[in-house]
């Protein structure tokens, strides 16, 4: 078994693939003209790829199906996958005998490929007159376009879901989605198996931030993970209310609501703030005032030292979260993957 390797020029369904190559243990070669930090979705589908073990290189190239077909040339084989909206790069790589796929999940045939690249150099003619808009008639990315994806993926592993090592302290994760950020939570939540439910106000979708391979349902869950929606009606601290109903003792609570803080505190649940500085029952009685269940000052200034960018803020977080929710902390020793660099 080889490497995936993703075009992740335009490539929407980049997390939920990045995701899929975690969960069968597939190593992943990306190739990017800048590096994918550009959406939280994206960020946390490398912070979990990465934790997870698998080999993962990033290979920046300049914007151009020509760039992409020399790296092509140089690390596809037989063994690898290939993912790719281009079709000159397809046929790059069906040409060194990889198995290719589209950015919906659809293989590219050898047989069609001669039809497909024709048409290619049609509607690159019309785009250059001003006639032909190639994302105009494109229907929408769907949750079928990214369980073929994942499929892809899962037929090139052979293998079942890897099961997560870790041990878990806790057996829930409970976020209040009206003041945290869900995107930078849910990676961990896949990564060490814990399901997690997301209390929001029915006037703010959340569901953006879920993979659309997330699995919505006990019976579906993968490894232990799936994501419970639940909506509250809007009213003067519904979602706190609605929470306190649902936490458990044993329970992860994410808020930053300090009054909900305490009361989670008293009901024998762990409480994260935005700052992933964390605060257990033990606690309850050092915690004189409000200020201290708030942002600690230590955690705030390692978090924006040396003006740390978006990136690193949020492999930040995810880090201390994922400290709080696992007993065995996994230390990768290689270099960090947002420091690699091929050309």
């Amino acid at each position: 078994m080889g490497f995936v390797i993703i075009d992740s020029r335009s490539f929407k369904l980049l997390p939920e693939a990045l995701e899929a190559c975690r969960l069968y243990g597939v190593d992943v070669a990306v190739i990017t003209p800048q590096y994918p930090y550009s959406t939280a979705k994206s960020i946390g589908a490398l912070w979990a790829l990465e934790k997870s073990g698998a080999n993962l290189e990033i290979i920046n190239c300049l914007n151009s199906g020509a760039a992409v077909c020399n790296i092509i040339n140089k690390c596809a084989g037989t063994a690898n996958l290939v993912i790719t909206g281009e079709v000159a790069v397809a046929a790059c790589a069906i040409k060194l005998g990889a198995k290719v796929i589209d950015y919906r999940g659809e293989p590219f045939s050898p047989e069609t490929l001669e039809i497909d690249l024709k048409w290619a150099e049609h509607q690159k003619g019309l785009r250059a007159m001003g006639i032909f808009d190639s994302d105009a008639n494109q229907p929408s990315i769907s949750f079928l376009d990214a369980y073929r994806v994942e499929e892809a993926i899962r037929d090139h592993a052979k293998r079942p879901p890897l099961i997560p090592q870790t041990v878990i302290k806790h057996a829930r994760i409970l976020i209040d989605a009206d003041n945290v950020d869900v995107q930078r939570i849910l990676p961990v939540a896949r990564t060490l198996g814990i399901p997690a439910l997301v209390l929001h106000d029915e006037f703010i979708n959340r569901s953006k931030c879920f993979l659309l391979t997330d699995p919505r349902l006990e019976e579906e869950s993968t490894n232990g993970f799936w994501i419970q929606e639940i909506l509250v009606r809007r009213g003067k601290n519904a979602t706190d209310l609605k929470l306190l109903e649902h936490c458990l003792p044993g329970d992860v609570v994410l808020t930053c609501d300090t009054s909900l803080s305490f009361a989670c505190l008293e009901r024998g649940c762990t409480v994260v703030n935005i700052h992933g500085t964390s605060h257990g029952p033990d606690d309850l009685p050092h915690l004189k005032d409000i200020q201290g269940l708030r942002r600690s000052r230590a955690a705030r200034a390692d978090l924006f030292e040396n003006k740390m960018g978006k990136y690193r803020c949020i492999t930040k977080f995810m880090n201390r979260l994922y400290r709080v929710m696992a007993v065995e902390h996994y230390e990768r020793q290689q270099t960090p993957f947002y420091a690699i660099q091929a050309s």
